[in-house]
């Protein structure tokens, strides 16, 4: 099954999402901060990112940037999640596959999920 590493400093979301993913099937990894993430990614390669974009050491881009320049990482699909909308109407150039606003609705997140999974197939 699919590894999935979710990054969000708010600890009953990142628990909200986990648990509902991990339900779904999908091997979960956490992470409250860049710092965190970027280990995380260190020592593992999931399938796909859901990035909290404001994050308490940093925002989610230094995290992109990271993925996008470490070639083992470079087939990671990223969602990317923020309360503020700002201009997304090109996810490729953030370097994102999907942005979603928030509050997430749970059936939202795994349906995206989903997509890039089927997608890749």
């Amino acid at each position: 099954m699919a590894t999935i590493l979710i990054v969000e400093d708010n600890k009953p979301l990142n628990q909200l999402y986990a648990e509902v993913l991990r339900m779904s099937g999908f091997d979960i990894l956490q992470a409250a901060n860049c710092k965190e993430a970027v280990e995380c990614l260190q020592q593992a390669v999931p399938e796909i990112i859901v990035l909290d974009m404001l994050l308490p050491d940093g925002n989610g881009q230094s995290v992109i940037s990271y993925v996008r320049e470490t070639l083992d990482l470079q087939k990671t699909h990223i969602i990317a999640v923020s309360g503020f909308q700002g201009d997304v109407s090109e996810p490729d150039s953030l370097g994102i596959d999907h942005f979603l606003v928030k509050p997430v609705a749970i059936p939202t997140l795994v349906d995206c999920v989903d997509r890039i999974l089927n997608h890749k197939k």
